[in-house]
C-alpha cells in the first residue's frame, strides 16, 4: 500500500469529490490517475525512441504520398 503524505486538505476535498462524480473510492481514483500517467509515460519513451532511430539515420520517414498510394494498392 502506498500513502501520499503530501496532499493538503484542500486537494484531498477535490480528490475524494471528483471521485464521489465517479461512483469511485479516493483509492480508485488515484490509481487510475496513476495508471494514466505511466501509461503516458510509457508512450513518450516509445516515442522519444522512435525519433532517436530517425534522427540517428536508423529508421526514415514515409513520404506522405507513397502511404497514399500503397493504400490505394491494397484495395484491388
Amino acid at each position: 500500500m502506498i500513502t501520499i503524505d503530501a496532499i493538503n486538505t484542500t486537494e484531498e476535498q477535490e480528490i475524494l469529490s471528483i471521485a464521489q462524480k465517479h461512483g469511485q473510492n479516493a483509492g480508485q481514483l488515484i490509481a487510475a490517475i496513476v495508471r494514466g500517467y505511466l501509461e503516458n509515460r510509457h508512450d513518450a519513451q516509445q516515442a522519444e525512441a522512435v525519433l532517436a532511430g530517425i534522427e540517428s539515420g536508423e529508421s526514415a520517414l514515409l513520404d506522405w504520398d507513397d502511404v497514399k498510394a500503397g493504400l490505394y494498392d491494397l484495395k484491388d
